[in-house]
């Protein structure tokens, strides 16, 4: 994953929907995939690049920013120039679609999978933050308000990007809650997101393809004791 608000947003939605990550009294299950942080987009491209070479199923979490095809294009191209890859790699970098499907891409060979998630639903732009924001219950009473506090800030000069837009207004929300500015994977943890918006279960049906041997393991129920967030 590009970072670790990705990181932990991932360990905790998985964790609403069954799969137990471990804690100081119980291991994980063997079979959950290791989540890494590669800390940026560069290093998230050339990781992957290097893993994708020794991995059975290696799958990628990115942002779309401002182009999500762009940003799938660069990947795409990064893992088209890896050097030297074995034949198997070749044939699954072979079949990967020049154009990004909105169910997010598996790219199978046997038991072997390369498989990508653009942020926020393989279409939209923007990042993590958009994919939290459609998971924010309808109707809560703090979110009108707080895209009306981002919104007044603008008038009064406040400046950034505009694609960083659900960034200021997902971080004013939380700022609202019973525990104020509590992190992305704590907040996922505390139930403030919805598991099961539409955003959230297509990402979990992109994870259950992407490592099939985990859908038990996902099912709808909560999880105890996940990390902290």
């Amino acid at each position: 994953v590009e970072g670790s608000d990705d990181l932990f947003v991932t360990v905790e939605l998985l964790g609403r929907h069954g799969a137990f990550w471990g804690d100081a009294t119980r291991e994980a299950s063997a079979d959950l995939p290791h989540i890494f942080n590669a800390g940026s987009i560069d290093n998230l491209r050339e990781t992957a690049a290097v893993e994708a070479k020794g991995r059975h199923r290696l799958g990628v979490i990115l942002d779309a920013d401002v182009d999500a095809e762009r940003a799938w294009s660069k990947l795409r191209r990064r893992l088209c120039g890896i050097a030297d890859p074995p034949a198997w790699l070749s044939r699954i970098v072979d079949k990967l679609p020049e154009a990004l499907p909105r169910e997010g891409i598996v790219s199978e060979e046997g038991e072997r999978a390369l498989g990508v998630w653009v942020m926020p639903d393989n279409g939209a732009r923007g990042a993590l933050e958009d994919f939290l924001v459609a998971l924010v219950p309808p109707g809560n009473v703090h979110w009108g308000p707080a895209c009306e506090g981002v919104a007044a800030a603008i008038t009064r000069g406040v400046r950034f990007p505009e694609h960083h837009r659900a960034k200021a207004e997902i971080h004013t929300w939380l700022a609202w809650q019973r525990e104020p500015g509590v992190p992305f994977g704590r907040a996922m943890k505390s139930a403030y997101f919805l598991h099961d918006a539409a955003g959230a279960m297509a990402f979990i049906a992109w994870f259950r393809r992407m490592f099939p041997g985990e859908s038990e393991a996902t099912g709808e129920k909560p999880s105890p004791a996940q990390p902290e967030g």
